[in-house]
């Protein structure tokens, strides 16, 4: 399966965005994967975003100046999920950073904080 992340309006392809793939079905061990990008202004700003298991109910980046930056989630939309059940098993994050400052590593908490799962990047 493969997801594309665009910016602006999906119906005017402006050639801003990237794709990142998985497999079906979705692995049960699957938490989490994130991509670190530059973001549109790459001067201004970076981006990490990537694709999550609900049950990993906090995210959270530590960033290269020491900070931490928590990572909201979305679900995909209501019509999407009715189309393809699978995806009700899935969550989508896209968080901006000031580009002087780049992510070490992504890490996954459960619903009781527990420690689901880290990536460096």
């Amino acid at each position: 399966m493969e997801f594309e992340f665009i910016a602006g309006d999906p119906d005017e392809r402006n050639g801003f965005g990237y794709s990142m793939g998985m497999s079906l079905p979705i692995p049960p061990a699957f938490v989490f994967h994130a991509s670190s990008g530059d973001g549109v202004y790459p001067e201004k700003e970076g981006d990490v975003s990537g694709i999550a298991r609900p049950r990993a109910t906090r995210l959270v980046a530590k960033m290269s100046d020491g900070n931490a930056i928590e990572i909201a989630t979305q679900r995909p939309p209501e019509r999407l999920r009715q189309r393809f059940p699978w995806l009700r098993g899935l969550v989508f994050f896209d968080q901006f950073y000031p580009a002087d400052i780049e992510p070490l590593a992504i890490t996954a908490y459960g619903r009781d904080g527990h420690l689901l799962f880290r990536q460096p990047l």
